[in-house]
């Protein structure tokens, strides 16, 4: 088992004071066999209430308002978790299968190309 220290810092700052900011954070990290969350802390300018949910997909996810006037605004994350290694059988797949994948993902969903 190993044990993994992540800290993450978002900062932004701003030309002119920010009256009201509408913020969407997704630094949670995702449920996973073999993966533990020892711990988590999550320091924002302002303090502000965070309401915390799971998007469709089952990635954590919050959102916040900051309203007081600001020219800054840090998101701190500071995360421990412990992670058991895991073997990973690559004859599971080839290249082939990747390279085939989106011809199999258009014959079966409606896709969109953004690039």
């Amino acid at each position: 088992m190993s044990i993994y220290k992540i800290h993450h810092i978002t900062k932004y700052l701003y030309d002119s004071e920010v009256f009201e900011s509408a913020n969407q954070i997704k630094i949670f990290p995702f449920p996973k066999e073999g993966q533990d969350i020892m711990s988590q802390e999550i320091k924002i300018t302002g303090d502000p209430i965070l309401n915390k949910f799971f998007d469709y997909w089952g990635n954590g996810t919050a959102f916040f308002t900051l309203n007081p006037a600001h020219k800054e605004l840090v998101i701190d994350s500071r995360l421990i978790v412990s992670a058991i290694g895991k073997e990973i059988d690559e004859s599971v797949s080839t290249l082939d299968d990747w390279q085939e994948l989106p011809n199999l993902i258009q014959k079966r969903h409606f896709v969109i190309r953004l690039f």
